[in-house]
């Protein structure tokens, strides 16, 4: 067995099969053979000038494999030693190349992700860096800043345009994988800014319900400007206090110093604290009909909007109230091809009974043969008739003669949300707009006033949609349901459907007509509309 093997080893060696010959020669008591020795002579020599042209050729691994080769079968000989050193040396610095390449290449991407263009080209032509992958790394820059830019551009256009709630949105989806980009940096730098001017004027404006919702969709955003933090505490801290604005009951307090003049008499400490009971009635009457009425608490339709999101609340541009001009009485009464519908009754279990126009604009007052009204108030004084014109997303009051706004006598106002209508001293009602992104207004009746033959305390202007759930932020709140509902007209027809979002153009889903009398459930939401008996 020995013998064949040899002999194998012998003709794979004069063949040129250095390895294969190896393989067979690698026995033991190969050196007790005669043969077996000669082919061992033979070998060495030829693995030690097969690992010189290694050397030669710059393939340091495959060298130091022959060399070692050599030195198992021939032992140490002396030159082995140096060419065995030389091999190792030359492979180590081989591996350093790749390593130094390797991170040569990884500090090029990560100045690509920075945006550093100039110094990511200086890096790609590093002597380090050969020079297939220096072309590949130009050719990755070039499609990288190729793609931000593409991204860069319409959020640059929906910034300009003041379309914050798209800018935002946009660069939410660019930011995840562009985080460090220079040019991604600049822009969130500029849209913090835009956020935090929008925020402050909301702020200035007393318009804390937009700000709540505008600073819940910009909080996800990287990077939170300093400045729009600490004014979303303000309006925060502002809630907390205008909650404890209504633990105060002036009144009672009043109350009780004026039961106690009979017993006392006339005591000078006593009429001073009823006069500054009085001034402080007053005084509280007047922070609770402000821009602080947004935070009173109300368990029928919540004015808070915080958690909607970029979809669920589309940014609009609001104009200050106090630069909107009030139309003329001529130029709102405009005809509409609603005007014919008529009101209809929508009853809600859980939440009660609400009147429902759909025409842009609706009149109040006392019935009379005469003077026809949309509203009829139950009175036995004479009352002002009231009209109140959608305009766009804007409400305006006209007035035939003065009448109460927030404690103010006016005959015209372009209303605004949390706004006291007093007509007379047993009628008024509030006028609301529950969500800043929705047109839609409600009425609410205070607990003195009653409609003519209506029980319904709620009459609801539809602008758009009317939402119904157990949010905050619905029209309706029903606390029980599951999910919301939202009620749309189209061509003087409602419709009611299932829907988790609220968008310029929603996709409705089992969209479905309410016929007067027929029953509805959408997301545990029981409805059922009749007409309004006039």
């Amino acid at each position: 067995m020995l013998i064949l093997k040899i002999r194998k080893a012998e003709i794979a060696l004069r063949s040129g099969r250095l390895d294969e010959a190896y393989e067979q020669a690698n026995l033991s008591g190969l050196r007790e053979h005669y043969r077996g020795q000669k082919l061992v002579s033979a070998l060495v020599p030829a693995f030690v000038t097969r690992g010189k042209k290694h050397l030669e050729n710059h393939n340091p691994s495959g060298a130091l494999r022959d060399f070692e080769k050599a030195q198992h079968l021939g032992g140490n000989l002396e030159e082995l030693g140096p060419l065995i050193s030389i091999a190792v040396s030359e492979l180590k610095g081989e591996r350093d190349n790749r390593e130094q390449q390797r991170l040569q290449v990884q500090h090029a991407r990560d100045l690509m992700q920075a945006g550093a263009k100039t110094l990511c080209q200086v890096a790609c032509h590093n002597r380090d860096v050969d020079l297939a992958t220096q072309r590949d790394l130009i050719a990755e820059l070039e499609r990288n800043e190729q793609a931000i830019e593409s991204q860069l551009k319409p959020i640059q256009t929906a910034l300009n345009s003041g379309k914050l709630g798209m800018a935002m949105e946009l660069m939410l989806k660019l930011h995840g994988g562009h985080a460090k980009h220079r040019a991604v940096q600049s822009l969130l730098a500029e849209l913090w800014a835009a956020i935090g001017k929008h925020l402050n004027t909301l702020w200035q404006q007393g318009r804390f319900e937009q700000a709540s919702s505008f600073y819940a969709q910009a909080r996800n955003l990287p990077n939170q400007d300093l400045e729009v933090i600490e004014l979303a505490s303000r309006v925060e801290q502002l809630q907390q206090a205008a909650g404890q604005l209504w633990d105060i009951d002036g009144q009672a307090l009043l109350r009780r110093l004026k039961s106690c003049q009979l017993p006392l008499g006339s005591a000078n400490w006593l009429a001073t604290a009823i006069t500054s009971a009085t001034h402080l009635v007053a005084a509280l009457e007047d922070l609770k009909n402000g821009p602080l009425a947004q935070f009173e608490p109300r368990t029928d339709l919540a004015a808070s909007t915080v958690g909607w999101t970029v979809d669920q609340n589309p940014i609009r541009k609001m104009t200050p109230v106090a630069l909107k001009k009030i139309p003329s009485e001529r130029a709102s009464e405009q005809p509409d091809s609603r005007l014919s519908n008529p009101a209809l009754q929508l009853n809600v279990d859980e939440a009660g009974s609400f009147t429902i126009f759909q025409q842009p604009q609706i009149t109040l007052g006392k019935e009379s043969r005469t003077r026809p009204v949309d509203v009829a108030f139950a009175s036995q004084s004479e009352l002002p008739q009231v009209r109140i014109v959608r305009s766009d997303e804007d409400y305006f009051l006209y007035a035939d003669r003065l009448l109460e706004i927030n404690q103010r006598q006016v005959t015209d106002k372009l209303l605004a949300h949390g706004d006291r209508i007093r007509l007379a001293d047993r009628i008024s009602f509030r006028f609301r707009r529950p969500h800043p992104g929705s047109s839609t207004a409600i009425l609410e009746l205070s607990t003195s006033t009653r409609q003519a033959g209506s029980h319904s305390r709620h009459i609801i202007l539809i602008g758009d949609v009317v939402v119904l759930g157990p949010h905050k932020d619905a029209h309706i709140r029903v606390p029980s349901a599951e999910g919301r509902a939202v009620v749309s007209e189209k061509n003087g027809q409602l419709f009611i459907a299932g829907q988790s979002l609220i968008e310029a153009h929603p996709l409705r889903q089992d969209e479905r007509p309410l016929i007067p009398g027929q029953a509805i459930a959408v997301n545990s939401i029981r409805v059922v509309v009749v007409p309004v008996v006039s």
